[in-house]
C-alpha cells in the first residue's frame, strides 16, 4: 500500500477565461511543458466530442448539469479541470486543462490520462466526485485517445471523496468509499478542493488575460504551490504521523474490546462475517458487507402497505369515506401525538414566555385543536360506541390541547377496547406502532451519531466565547432531537405492549432507560456522577431534560474492557441473535467498519514512519539520486 498513487480529479468553474478581441498570435512559451496539457492536441481531441451528452444515473450533481449547460457565451474557457496527488496535495505534471463547455468526459479523460503518462506499473486510485458514472465506460473512452496517451498502470480503481459521497446512493457509498478501501489510510480525497481554494485567488487577474499568458501564470502559481508544499512536507508528515499513531492506539483498544466480546459470545457468526468480508474484497460483485440488506421498517412503508390493502378491499366491499379509512385515522392520531410532544417541549410550563413566544404558542394550540376536532369526527365513524364510556367533548374542553387524551385503541382499557374497536382497527394501529418504534430507534441512533461527531468537532475546532456559544446552541438542538426520539420510542412501545401484550418481540424492542441513550463513544454515568450532576442542575436552576451519556476521555480507555455498549446499537437482544437477521446485519456492518477505521490508522502511521525514514536518509546522503 505504500506505493499506491492516489490521484484527485476535479473541475473548477471559477477559473474562467474570456474571449479576447485582439487578432495577434498569442504564443505560449511552454506548451505542455509544465502543469497544463499541450493545448493544440488537447483541442483536437475535444473537438471530436463537441456534441457528446453525458447523463447521470446516480445523484444529480452540479458537474453533470454544468456539462450540458449552454452558458458559455463570451468565454474561451468555462473553467479548468485538474489533478493533484490526493495524499500530498501537489499538482500533477500535464494535469490541468481548460474546459470549453462544462465538465465533459472527453476533457477529463484527456487530463487524467495525460497526468499519468509518467506512471508505470503502479496501482493508481482516482478520487472523483462523480467516479460512479465517470468510470463506467472509461476503458472504452481511453481507447479513443491519441496514440501517445496510453495508460501503463498495473491497476486503476476509483473512489469518491468523503465530503461528496453522502450525496450518492447507498450502492455508491459502499463501493466507492475511502473508509472501506484498504491501503488508503486516512486520505479523504478532498485535497484538490483546498488547492482550488488557494489557486482561485488568481481568478480576477487571469480571467482577463490571453490564453497563453493565463496558462503560464497558472503554471507559475502551481509551481509555487508545489514548492511551498515540498518545503513544509517534513513538518506536515510528522504532525500527521503523531496524530495517526495516537488515534490508532485509541481505536485499536475500542475495536479489540468490541471484537473479543462479540467473538466470545458468537464465534460462528463472526467467522461467517469475516469470510464474507474477505470474499467481497476479492470480488466486489459479491454481496457487500457494508450494506444493510435488511430494510428498516418505517411508518411510511407500513402505511403504504395498509393503504394498498384497503384499496384492494374496495373491489369486494362498500365504498367507505376515503378520508376515514382506519389507516388515515390512526395516522392522524399519531401526527397529533407528535404535535402535542413538540408543544410540551417547546413551551415548558415552568418557563415564562415573552409576547412573541406566547403568540406562537397560541397559534400552534389553535392548529392542534382543529386537528383534534377532525380526529373526533373520524373517531365517531371507527369507534362509534366510545361515547357510551367516555365523555370526549368535556375532556377536550377541560384541558390544554397538548394534554388532551386522544383515546386511540392503544390508550383504552382492555375491556373497553374489546367492545368499541374492530379487529381491523386494532391490527392497523399495531402495525403502525411497531413501525413507529423501529423508526424512532433508528432516528435515535442517527442523532446520537451526530452528537458524537459534533462533540469531537467542537473539541478540536471551536475556540472563543462567541464560537462556543453557537456550538452549544446546535449541540442542544441535536440533544433535543435525540430526546424527542427517545420519548417517541417509549410511547410507541407502550402502545404496542397494550395492543399485543407481552411476548418474544420485547427482546427486540426493549425497555429504553435513560442510561441506554448514549453514543458509541460514551459511557453511562456512575451513581456518584448522577448525584453530583443533579446537584449542579438544581443549583443552576436547570429544569430541561438532558442526555446522561459521558464522553470517553483518553484516560477512560484504560477501562475499555469493562465498558458495555448500549443495547440500542444492536437491533435485538443477545438471546435473539440466532433468530433475528437484523441483529446480525447491524453488528456485522459495525464490526468491519471498526476494523477498517483501525486498519486505516495503522497504515497511516506505518506509511508516515517509512516516509520520514526516507527523508532522514536523503538528508544523510544529499548526493544520492532518488
Amino acid at each position: 500500500f505504500l506505493y499506491i498513487l492516489i490521484i484527485a480529479l476535479d473541475a473548477n468553474f471559477r477559473q474562467k477565461n474570456r474571449h479576447r478581441s485582439t487578432t495577434y498570435e498569442d504564443v505560449c512559451l511552454s506548451p505542455g511543458w509544465s502543469y497544463f496539457v499541450e493545448h493544440s492536441d488537447y483541442l483536437a481531441h475535444v473537438s471530436r466530442y463537441a456534441n457528446q451528452e453525458e447523463i447521470s444515473t446516480c445523484a444529480a450533481f452540479q458537474s453533470m448539469l454544468q456539462a450540458n449547460a449552454k452558458n458559455t457565451k463570451g468565454l474561451a474557457a468555462s473553467g479548468v479541470g485538474g489533478t493533484t496527488c490526493a495524499r500530498h496535495e501537489m499538482w500533477r505534471p500535464n494535469g490541468i486543462g481548460d474546459l470549453q463547455r462544462g465538465e465533459r468526459y472527453c476533457n477529463m479523460d484527456y487530463i487524467l490520462v495525460s497526468s499519468l503518462l509518467t506512471v508505470i506499473g503502479l496501482w493508481v486510485i482516482t478520487s472523483y466526485d462523480i467516479a460512479c458514472q465517470f468510470f463506467k465506460n472509461f476503458t472504452a473512452r481511453v481507447a479513443g485517445l491519441p496514440e501517445r496517451l496510453k495508460l501503463s498502470v498495473s491497476r486503476l480503481d476509483a473512489l469518491i471523496p468523503k465530503a461528496h459521497i453522502g450525496y450518492h446512493g447507498l450502492n455508491c457509498q459502499s463501493f466507492f468509499s475511502f473508509n472501506f478501501t484498504r491501503g488508503v489510510g486516512r486520505t479523504d480525497g478532498e485535497g484538490i478542493e483546498r488547492s482550488w481554494g488557494w489557486l482561485n485567488k488568481a481568478v480576477p487577474s487571469v480571467k482577463e488575460m490571453g490564453p497563453s499568458d493565463r496558462q503560464e501564470t497558472l503554471d507559475d502559481f502551481c509551481e509555487y504551490a508545489n514548492w511551498r508544499k515540498t518545503v513544509g512536507l517534513v513538518d506536515l508528515l510528522l504532525r500527521r504521523m503523531l496524530e495517526a499513531l495516537k488515534e490508532a492506539y485509541q481505536h485499536e483498544a475500542d475495536f479489540n474490546s468490541f471484537y473479543s466480546s462479540l467473538k466470545k459470545e458468537h464465534p460462528q457468526e463472526v467467522q461467517q462475517w469475516e469470510a464474507e468480508l474477505l470474499a467481497w474484497e476479492a470480488d466486489n460483485t459479491k454481496p457487500c458487507p457494508y450494506m444493510n440488506l435488511q430494510p428498516t421498517k418505517t411508518v411510511n412503508a407500513v402505511r403504504l402497505d395498509l393503504l394498498r390493502r384497503e384499496e384492494g378491499e374496495l373491489i369486494i366491499g362498500p365504498m367507505p369515506n376515503k378520508d376515514s379509512s382506519p389507516t388515515s385515522f390512526i395516522m392522524l392520531g399519531m401526527e397529533i401525538e407528535g404535535l402535542q410532544q413538540a408543544i410540551r417541549t417547546e413551551f415548558p410550563p415552568e418557563v415564562k414566555l415573552h409576547t412573541l413566544a406566547e403568540a406562537n404558542q397560541v397559534e400552534k394550540r389553535s392548529t392542534l385543536r382543529k386537528k383534534i376536532r377532525r380526529l373526533r369526527d373520524m373517531q365517531a365513524i371507527h369507534m362509534p360506541s366510545l361515547y357510551q364510556y367516555i365523555a370526549l367533548e368535556e375532556d377536550d374542553l377541560a384541558c390544554k390541547p397538548e394534554d388532551v387524551v386522544l383515546h386511540l385503541p392503544s390508550q383504552l382499557a382492555t375491556d373497553v377496547r374489546a367492545k368499541v374497536c374492530e379487529s381491523a382497527l386494532l391490527s392497523t394501529e399495531e402495525a403502525l406502532r411497531e413501525a413507529e418504534a423501529f423508526e424512532a430507534l433508528e432516528n435515535l441512533r442517527h442523532h446520537l451519531r451526530t452528537r458524537m461527531f459534533a462533540n469531537k468537532y467542537k473539541i478540536k475546532n471551536v475556540t472563543g466565547q462567541r464560537a462556543n456559544t453557537r456550538a452549544q446552541t446546535w449541540q442542544k438542538t441535536i440533544d433535543n432531537r435525540a430526546i424527542a426520539s427517545k420519548h417517541r420510542y417509549r410511547h410507541a412501545r407502550a402502545s404496542l405492549l397494550a395492543l399485543r401484550g407481552p411476548g418474544e418481540w420485547e427482546s427486540t424492542l426493549r425497555i429504553l432507560n435513560d442510561t441506554d441513550v448514549r453514543a458509541l463513544n460514551e459511557r453511562a454515568m456512575t451513581s456518584q456522577e448522577k448525584v453530583d450532576w443533579e446537584s449542579v442542575r438544581r443549583a443552576a436552576g436547570i429544569m430541561e431534560e438532558e442526555l446522561e451519556g459521558v464522553s470517553m476521555q483518553d484516560g477512560d480507555w484504560l477501562e475499555e474492557g469493562h465498558r458495555t455498549l448500549s443495547w440500542i446499537w444492536f437491533f435485538v437482544g443477545a438471546g435473539e441473535l440466532e433468530k433475528n437477521a437484523g441483529m446480525q446485519e447491524g453488528t456485522s456492518i459495525k464490526r468491519p467498519c471498526k476494523d477498517f477505521r483501525n486498519n486505516g490508522l495503522e497504515k497511516e502511521g506505518t506509511g508516515f514512519e517509512i516516509m520520514l525514514e526516507n527523508w532522514r536518509f536523503r538528508k544523510q546522503c544529499p548526493s544520492a539520486d532518488f
